[in-house]
């Protein structure tokens, strides 16, 4: 275990003040290690360093740029009715919301299902994909 004397904490809190890091100031100092170092800082209440804050480089701004360019786009309808009469699951054709409409009742190849028209390449219309895919 360390001793904290007076003075060392003088000479931690000086290191600390002109920039050194942790693992160099356990190095000046004899048989301190770095994690005695982090402790002594945070139990006596030396602030942390303020992070300046990176600015954005070209890299940053291609991949930011890229990721917005290929993030999926879903065309959603504006107004979504839902169908008079639910379809049941084997009736169902390409294109129709596959979203099940049962209760508690087991599911069947016989369940109701939505059977709007669906979203470009998803399996649900517009207002069950915004159910399944909450964020």
């Amino acid at each position: 275990m360390i001793l904290w004397t007076e003075d060392r904490l003088t000479q931690l809190r000086d290191l600390w003040a002109r920039g050194f890091t942790a693992t160099q100031i356990s190095l000046r100092m004899e048989n301190v290690t770095r994690n005695a170092v982090i402790g002594a800082l945070y139990r006596h209440g030396v602030g942390g360093r303020v992070q300046k804050k990176r600015r954005p480089t070209h890299k940053d701004t291609v991949r930011r740029i890229v990721a917005k360019a290929l993030a999926p786009t879903i065309p959603v309808r504006s107004t979504v009715q839902p169908p008079t009469t639910p379809v049941p699951f084997v009736d169902l054709g390409p294109g129709e919301c596959r979203f099940p409409l049962w209760g508690s009742e087991p599911s069947t190849r016989l369940s109701p299902a939505c059977g709007c028209p669906t979203l470009l390449g998803e399996p649900y219309c517009a207002e069950h994909w915004k159910v399944t895919h909450v964020r």
